[in-house]
């Protein structure tokens, strides 16, 4: 009989790393938290053939900027998707940037960023490689989905 770490069996599936953001003022329930909890109720891990990890973050600075980039070191995901909510936005959004500086608001513990920086020492832009102006488009061509999409690089703070 071999010992139980010879017997488990390395999951070799691609791994998703899918966060949303708790409760912060003016938004008392956080959509992208409800939105990331309901796709650990979908059959989204055998329909991709993929590990799906989810987490809600919490809306503090210092809490992001050391645990996401240790999750992302620890779980090296194949793709990563962190949802965001907005009083603004009328359809799916898919940010095709992120910016670093502006940041000017208190986060959850009454914190603002260093220098308005959200990662300190950090590129001014992070640009994704994913073409999100056809992810948009083949999702709003689904007639199954009915969800308007649309490609943003105005990500706000």
């Amino acid at each position: 009989m071999g010992d139980a770490s010879t017997s488990e069996v390395k999951d070799v599936r691609p791994l998703v790393y899918v966060t949303g953001f708790g409760p912060f003022p003016s938004h008392d329930v956080n959509a992208s938290q409800l939105a990331v909890e309901g796709l650990m109720n979908t059959d989204l891990e055998s329909e991709l053939g993929v590990k799906l990890v989810t987490e809600i973050v919490k809306v503090e600075y210092d809490y992001v900027q050391k645990i996401v980039p240790q999750r992302w070191k620890d779980l090296q995901p194949k793709l990563t998707v962190h949802v965001g909510v907005s009083g603004l936005a009328e359809t799916l959004t898919l940010e095709q940037l992120a910016h670093n500086t502006g940041y000017n608001r208190q986060d959850n513990c009454g914190c603002f960023p260093h220098k308005g920086l959200c990662v300190p020492d950090g590129d001014e832009v992070i640009q994704s490689g994913i073409r999100m102006d056809l992810i948009s488009s083949a999702i709003n061509k689904n007639n199954k989905l009915k969800l308007p999409c649309a490609k943003s690089t105005d990500p706000g703070r």
